[in-house]
C-alpha cells in the first residue's frame, strides 16, 4: 500500500520556508489549516471573513506545491471556497 508524506503549513515559521520544504524529495502533499494557520499568524478567521494576508499565506502554499509538482490539500468549509482554491492552486485565477 503506498504512502504519502504530508507537510503541514499551520505557523509562520513553516510558512517562510515553504518552497525549500516543498523541494525536498519524498514530501509528497502540502496542506495547511486555514483556521490554524490564521490563528497562529495573527489573522484569525471570523464570521467565515479571510484576512487578506491569510489570503496572501494560502495562496503561497498552493502556488509552492504547483511550482514543485506536488499535490495540495486544504480544509474549506464550503463548495464554492473549496473550487476557489482549487482554481488558485491550478493557477486559473
Amino acid at each position: 500500500m503506498p504512502s504519502w508524506v504530508m507537510a503541514q503549513f499551520e505557523t509562520k515559521e513553516i510558512l517562510e520556508n515553504v518552497g525549500a520544504i516543498a523541494a525536498v524529495p519524498g514530501v509528497d502533499v502540502l496542506s495547511t489549516g486555514p483556521f490554524d494557520l490564521g490563528n497562529k499568524t495573527g489573522q484569525p478567521i471570523i464570521e467565515g471573513r479571510i484576512h487578506a494576508d491569510l489570503h496572501a499565506a494560502i495562496r503561497k502554499i498552493l502556488e509552492a506545491a504547483r511550482k514543485a509538482g506536488k499535490k495540495a490539500g486544504i480544509f474549506c468549509t464550503r463548495g464554492e471556497q473549496s473550487r476557489g482554491y482549487a482554481d488558485m492552486a491550478l493557477g486559473y485565477d
